[in-house]
């Protein structure tokens, strides 16, 4: 009984994988290697015959061109963030630290030659009122050392933000120093970029739009690096365009820009 439940399992996943590689389309996806009035989009009928699996074809291939569209243009006009420690000038923070906050790492010669009161429960046990110190740890440590500890991670890290600002739209960047010295803190980096974010307008008409046979051949995503594959094709358009007609009653809807009423500043 054992073997021939094993045998029927292994019958069942045979037929199963055979009947996967007789099939030339996956439903749900748009095929392109087809003959409008075969038999490659027969799985797309899931069973019925009153349904047209190239017609069923088509319309994934549109939905997906719809939806690809869509979703570079937002990868477009949404730009990669930008980094915090740039927009706040972080190496200045650090060098307002090399400034201000020597002493709290006894960065300083007050403890050098100092008489030290000691506790009063600590000299009625006959212990004597002050102990004398010697700590000279000098001056000019920190800035070296927030620089070996701090700055050379932060640097390392900026490495991801290899772009101006925006996603590299912005026309501006600011490099962080990989080394500190002591000074004041001044900083209005994230102001201008708000300001240059604020302002910016959108680009011409014409590159607002754009045909699907336009994006099978140029990615739009180009900043800050350009998009090898955005998954929109010539095959997967002609699916969709129906150009045979093979099918007269499906349309496509013409792409209505509105360009008239837009109408962006030249300058």
């Amino acid at each position: 009984m054992k073997y021939r439940t094993y045998g029927l399992f292994i019958l069942m996943a045979f037929l199963g994988l055979t009947q996967n590689a007789q099939a030339a389309c996956t439903p749900g996806v748009p095929c392109v290697s087809y003959t409008p009035g075969g038999t490659a989009n027969d799985d797309k009928r899931d069973g019925s015959e009153a349904c047209d699996g190239d017609f069923m074809n088509q319309i994934y291939a549109r939905a997906f061109l719809e939806g690809q569209r869509d979703m570079m243009y937002a990868q477009t006009y949404i730009r990669k963030p930008d980094s915090t420690l740039e927009y706040v000038c972080f190496d200045r923070y650090l060098n307002n630290v090399a400034s201000q906050g020597a002493g709290l790492f006894s960065e300083s010669t007050r403890w050098s030659g100092r008489s030290v009161p000691l506790n009063i429960a600590f000299t009625d046990g006959g212990n004597p009122t002050s102990i004398n110190v010697e700590v000279n740890m000098g001056d000019g440590h920190i800035a070296p050392n927030l620089s070996a500890v701090v700055s050379e991670a932060m640097e390392e890290f900026l490495n991801n933000f290899d772009h101006n600002f925006l996603g590299g739209s912005g026309g501006m960047n600011y490099t962080p120093s990989d080394s500190v010295s002591p000074g004041a803190y001044s900083c209005g980096v994230m102001s201008s970029i708000w300001h240059i974010a604020q302002c910016q307008n959108l680009p011409a008409a014409a590159s607002l739009f754009y045909t699907f046979e336009e994006l099978a051949s140029n990615d739009i995503r180009r900043l800050p690096e350009t998009c090898p594959v955005n998954g929109i094709n010539t095959d997967l358009v002609r699916v969709a365009r129906n150009p045979a007609p093979a099918y007269p009653a499906a349309t496509v809807d013409p792409l209505v820009t509105h360009l008239s009423r837009i109408n962006p500043a030249e300058s």
